[in-house]
């Protein structure tokens, strides 16, 4: 994994170095764009004596949490693609009741026994599989948030201060986006945030 070894090489550079102040500054201004990269703010000296030796092991276990966070994204992902899949497959089935006697719950909440409608099997398989496809999806996108905030702790518990990347050039150059900006272009539809198929409504979801 890419950052964990440019920490372990620029650590052994700066071990190298010893007690020489004036050679750790140099060696901060010549490797600042390597700072950049990986995603940490080093203003001075203790800033980088703090992440390459004091709390160089927290650092690597926070982008070995974001490594799992991104896998899980990625699980998430490929999830979101059988979901739609399968909403497909549903709306196609037919919607077909049968009849046949059971145990129902009447409107006092008192369980009575009678004759109740039941969905037909290739219906409720396909509402089966689209309801088991959403437990993966937010499975995993729920594992993957969790990851990400691993990582933000050990970073923080680390006093290793994040990069901000956002700067006043890329608000001004990089406008926000607005509610015109969001067409079906960058936007795809998932019934999945209400429970029920025929209660469903179609969710923009925007990337």
């Amino acid at each position: 994994y890419k950052p964990i070894g440019a920490i372990e090489e620029l650590s052994i550079k700066y071990e190298k170095l010893g007690n020489d102040m004036a050679a750790k500054k140099k060696f901060l201004e010549e490797n600042r764009k390597a700072f950049e990269e990986l995603g940490v703010s080093i203003k001075n000296v203790a800033d980088m004596e703090n992440l390459l030796i004091a709390n160089k092991d927290a650092f690597i276990a926070s982008q070995i949490a974001k490594a799992k966070a991104a896998v899980y994204s990625q699980q998430g992902e490929e999830e979101v693609k059988k979901l739609i899949e399968n909403q497909r497959k549903l709306e196609s089935v037919p919607k077909v009741y049968y009849q046949k006697k059971g145990e129902y719950t009447d409107g006092y909440g008192v369980k009575r026994k009678g004759v109740i409608n039941v969905k037909d099997g290739p219906w409720q398989r396909a509402e089966d599989a689209v309801a088991e496809t959403e437990k993966r999806m937010r499975g995993f996108f729920e594992k993957a948030l969790e990851a990400e905030q691993e990582a933000a702790k050990k970073l923080e518990a680390a006093k290793i201060n994040v990069l901000d990347k956002v700067n006043e050039t890329d608000k001004t150059d990089k406008p926000d986006k607005t509610n015109k900006d969001k067409t079906d272009e960058n936007a795809f539809i998932l019934n999945i945030w209400t429970s029920g198929f025929m209660e469903k409504k179609p969710v923009l979801v925007f990337i």
